[in-house]
This record gives C-alpha cells, structure tokens and sequence, in this order.
C-alpha cells in the first residue's frame, strides 16, 4: 500500500463526518468509514456491499439524482434528507455528493452530516424570536391601552386646572394657591405629552398607527411648528429661525406625523442648547430628488457612541453636558424615528460635543410630488 492510499485511508477512517463511496452504475455502496456505521447504526460490513437503496433514507428517488448530478456535473451538490439514525429517531441528515476520480472507475463520495441539532437550534431561535414579538406586540397593545386611559381623567385635571388658575367662578384669594395651580397646570401638560408619545410608540409598535397620507408642504409644516415653540424659545432666551424655499415640491405624507417630527427636534434642540444659543428649522430638496427636513442647533452636543442609542425609547445623554439640561424621558426622538419609518424616511445626526447638533430626516425621491403635477395625488412613480 503506497503512503498516500495510507493517508487516505487514515483520513478517511478517522473523519467524524459520515462518509460512503459509491459506484453510480450500480449504486452499491464500496466503502463506509466507521462514522457512517455509527450514524446509520449499521457495522461497516453490514453497509459494503449494499445497494444504496438499503440505506434507511426517507427519499432514495433523491438520493440517486443527487449522485447523478454529481456524476453528470462533476460538481459537489448537496441536499437535506430524513434517516432513521441509531436510537430509532428520525433525523435530519445532510448528503453531500462529489466525484471520486480513481484510475479505471469513477466513484461517488456521499457525506453524511447530522443537522438535527442545528435544527433544532434553528427552531428554539424561531420560537424565542415569535415570543419576543408577541410579547412586543403584548406589551405595545398594553401601553396604547394604558394611555387611552390615563388620557381622560387627565385631560378633566388639566381642565379643571386652567378653570380654577383663570378664576372663572372667583378668584382664587391666594397668590400660592395661584402658583400651586400653575405647577398642576405646568405638570399636567408635562405628563400628557409624555402620554401622547408612548402612546404614539405604542402604536406604531403594534402596527395600529395608520398614515392618513395626502399633498403636504413641507415649509407649511415647519412654520406651524415653529410658532408652536415660539415661546419656549424666547422664555429659553434662544435664536430660532427657518431656512425654507417656498417654491419647495410638495411631500406625499402624513401631515400630522411630519408637523410631530418637526415639533419633537425643536423641543429637544430647546432642551439641549443654552441660552443665547441658536436653533434652525429648514426643509431642502437635494439632487437626488429627496427632501430634506432638518433642524440644527448650538447645543451641548453629542457624543458619537450615541448617536445610535439616542433614537432608542427612554434613552438618555450621560455625559457632564447634558446633565445640565433638563430632564426627560427620551421618547422625542425615539418617537421621530418611528414615524420617519412609516414614511420610509432614514433619521440621521451629526454633533460635536459643546458645539452643537444637526438631526435630519430624509424622504425618498418617490415621495416628492412634482411641482409641475397638479391635483395629481400618491407619490411620484
């Protein structure tokens, strides 16, 4: 025996792969290594000699195209059968088959590979990652409900609230009862926003939010939300301006949605920029036919390990920085994401830590209505 046939041999007994050499005129099987006795559960003698419709496979009909393409093509090729292994369990099994070149015969080298226990890693993956979203949509459904209800007796407190600090039935008769009434009136606006957007999160999470999509102007959009926080930014002492083309195409969106994405930047660009700081509110069409919605600011900044997290619900800034500004509960730009989503919209940022931060959100080309259309509705084709 030459040393290379002893190198084979040595190889091909100790493989803990399940190997059989066929001939395909015959489909007798030739040879077997020891790996193969112990996955069919059959002695090697048992399995030389044999047709290789002996094997207990669940399709021999594939098993015999298999080789033949081997055969025929020369190619290694593979397919996933059922066998009937050594404790009497059905298992899936992997075949590769490959041609065997040897000097006056040509042979067909089948691979025998059990994949039960991928598969069944395979399966426990699938059946956590269904857990995971029924527990998401549960969750999800759980919160829209939960907000539904806390909306109402809130919206009665806050009512009530406004009555009494207006003195429609009489004044109040004491300055700190008008101030304690202002903190109600202040803090019950606070938690009906934070309600609103879990709300709004929750929704979107359980694919309840439905788009009421229709021709919208952008620069509409950001002016309206721009006088909204009018206010808080003069109180904050802050610059807040626009840089809007008025001959702008108008979007294919959900106005309601766009007028929440523009008004949750500017209140965070609010609650991160120090007075005397600078804020812009601007919408552009960019070459590629895209629109560009942005708002930018002098703020504290961002570090760049967060510009991924900070679009997360409940996510918050931690350095030294943003400890300064007031607190929140991190669901603005979560909720900014989300709505860009539905749009087919990507939310991106960039920031320098205490120089300031610029977050857009871009509209695909499709959603740009031309402005030579008129009265045409849906997005551009």
């Amino acid at each position: 025996m030459s040393e290379r046939h002893k190198r084979f041999e040595a190889i091909f007994n100790g493989m803990h792969l399940a190997i059989l050499v066929v001939d395909p005129q015959s489909e007798i099987i030739t040879d077997a290594n020891p790996a193969a006795q112990d996955l069919l559960a059959r002695p090697t003698a048992a399995l030389v000699g044999q047709k290789i419709a002996e094997i207990p496979l669940e399709d021999s009909l594939k098993l015999r195209q298999l080789m033949q393409k081997a055969s025929r093509q020369g190619d290694a090729c593979s397919e996933t059968l059922h066998c009937l292994g050594a404790d009497g369990k059905v298992l899936p099994v992997e075949i590769y088959a490959a041609l065997l070149e040897r000097p006056r015969r040509r042979l067909i080298m089948l691979t025998l590979r059990d994949v039960s226990a991928t598969k069944e890693a395979q399966m426990k993956l699938m059946q956590a990652r269904d857990a995971a979203e029924f527990s998401n949509r549960a969750k999800s459904q759980f919160l829209a409900n939960m907000s539904h209800e806390l909306r109402t007796p809130l919206n009665a407190i806050n009512g009530f609230a406004r009555i009494m600090a207006d003195g429609l039935f009489g004044p109040l008769e004491n300055e700190k009862y008008e101030e304690y009434m202002q903190d109600i009136i202040d803090s019950g606006a606070h938690l009906l926003s934070i309600i609103n957007d879990i709300l709004d999160i929750s929704k979107v999470e359980a694919g309840q939010m439905d788009l009421r999509e229709e021709k919208t102007s952008l620069p509409e959009v950001v002016q309206a939300a721009v006088a909204l926080v009018g206010n808080r930014a003069k109180q904050s002492e802050l610059t807040l301006s626009t840089a809007l083309d008025e001959a702008l195409p108008s979007l294919w969106a959900d106005p309601r949605a766009l007028k929440q994405i523009a008004l949750n930047l500017l209140s965070n660009a609010i609650k991160f920029t120090p007075r005397g700081g600078e804020i812009e509110c601007g919408a552009r069409l960019e070459a590629d036919g895209s629109m560009l919605l942005y708002v930018a600011d002098t703020g504290v900044g961002i570090p760049e390990k967060d510009y991924q997290t900070i679009f997360e619900p409940f996510s918050q800034l931690d350095h030294d920085l943003a400890a300064e500004a007031e607190e929140g509960t991190g669901l603005g730009l979560a909720l900014c994401k989300q709505l860009a989503g539905l749009h087919g919209a990507e939310i991106g940022v960039i920031s320098e830590v205490g120089k300031g931060t610029a977050v857009s959100v871009k509209f695909p080309p499709e959603r740009t209505i031309s402005g030579r259309s008129k009265g045409g509705e849906g997005p551009a084709a």
